[in-house]
């Protein structure tokens, strides 16, 4: 993803034990997600919900809230659990 010279890339991270329609729902959420945004309005949303940071984007689909969630990997790595934060409405 790509705004004037900032260029982010997004991974979308699926869990090793997911089921094929785990797999299926994450893929489907996750380009509902990219669809449904301007590519500026995207880019914004992801640099401020993760501190500013211009970096390559970790979401995966929350089990629980079935929504696509933007994983802050410095805390994640801290705590040695997922953390993360809700940047898609619940459809």
């Amino acid at each position: 993803m790509r705004k004037d010279e900032v260029e982010i890339e997004l991974k979308l991270l699926i869990p090793e034990n997911a089921s094929s329609n785990e797999i299926g729902l994450a893929f489907s959420r996750f380009t509902d997600f990219i669809i449904d945004n301007d590519e500026e309005a995207l880019m914004r949303t992801l640099i401020d919900n993760d501190n500013g940071r211009m970096w390559s984007k970790a979401l995966w689909l929350n089990p629980e809230s079935q929504t696509i969630e933007l994983i802050d990997v410095v805390q994640s790595s801290k705590s040695k659990k997922v953390v993360s934060v809700c940047i898609q409405e619940k459809t």
